[in-house]
């Protein structure tokens, strides 16, 4: 019986910057040890799995900006290079003129660290919504293809072309599917948080079901996903210049991205990968030239 297809992809970002970020918190330079030792960890992976077509980093422009030579291993190593905004933070948060000069400078500096002509984009944390017609456009006047766009079962492949097409007929969109689950109250994805935290069957079946509907199936994960110790861990004492009452949750809730079944993390990408056939770079998968 012949595997199914999909697409691994790793949302490759500096998690103690981007929090600190989130919260408010005064900013230091990005953890560069952490990302290096991250980097390595999937590396290793990769070995394990004989990933031989290499992967997708959608990465962050500041990381390229402030780790250009790590930006540059990735695309040496293979992989292709790909754009994750300038900032983690939602894209539907900005101004139209801050998204175009956020997405213009991530650009600029991945390509310029990668050697790459970057060809997609994926939006943190997939903040554009499906009535953000004006963003996706400025997305089609710079790539090739977003993986921005979080698909459901009221989608099939033939409805999002249709939709794309009446925002620009030039983008190609590859989703990530979710999946009703919980007596449908929840939309499960095939990726990140959800694959940690819940039975492996569940990404599968979440793969399987998004091929059933004409997507490409898309695994995604982040760096500190794949470690479980404290390399990302923001100390105490760096949430200072928050009141106490506000550090307490943003500190705490450290726990659940870097500490709780990330070491279950690499055993289900092996039993994905011995049920589904990995394709490469998702570049891969646009249209080829006639």
């Amino acid at each position: 019986m012949s595997k199914l297809p999909f697409c691994f992809s790793i949302d490759f970002e500096d998690y103690t910057h981007d929090y600190k970020r989130r919260f408010g918190v005064v900013q230091t330079d990005l953890n560069i040890d952490s990302l290096w030792i991250s980097y390595e960890k999937i590396k290793s992976v990769i070995n394990d799995l004989e990933i031989k077509n290499g992967l997708t980093f959608f990465t962050t422009g500041i990381l390229a900006e402030r780790v250009p030579d790590l930006v540059k291993q990735i695309s040496d190593d293979g992989h292709e290079v790909g754009c994750h905004y300038y900032h983690h933070d939602p894209v539907y948060r900005d101004s139209l003129d801050s998204i175009a000069k956020n997405l213009d400078r991530a650009i600029n500096a991945l390509s310029k660290a990668s050697g790459q002509s970057i060809k997609g984009f994926r939006a943190p944390r997939f903040s554009i919504r499906a009535t953000d017609k004006d963003i996706y456009k400025e997305i089609a006047r710079r790539f090739e293809y977003d993986s921005s766009f979080v698909a459901g079962e009221t989608q099939n492949l033939e409805s999002l072309k249709e939709y794309f097409l009446s925002i620009d007929e030039k983008l190609n969109e590859f989703p990530v599917y979710a999946k009703k689950s919980f007596a449908r109250k929840m939309n499960f994805r095939s990726g990140g948080t959800y694959l940690k935290f819940f039975p492996v069957h569940m990404t599968v079946a979440t793969l399987k079901e998004a091929h059933s509907k004409g997507f490409m199936p898309i695994v995604y994960l982040h760096p500190y996903e794949f470690l479980s110790g404290s390399e990302f861990w923001i100390p105490w004492g760096e949430w200072s210049s928050l009141p106490v009452t506000r550090r307490l949750i943003p500190y705490a809730r450290q726990i659940q991205c870097l500490k709780v079944r990330n070491k279950s993390v690499i055993p289900k990408l092996k039993y994905i990968f011995n049920r589904f056939e990995h394709q490469g770079p998702m570049r891969n998968l646009l249209p080829k030239a006639s």
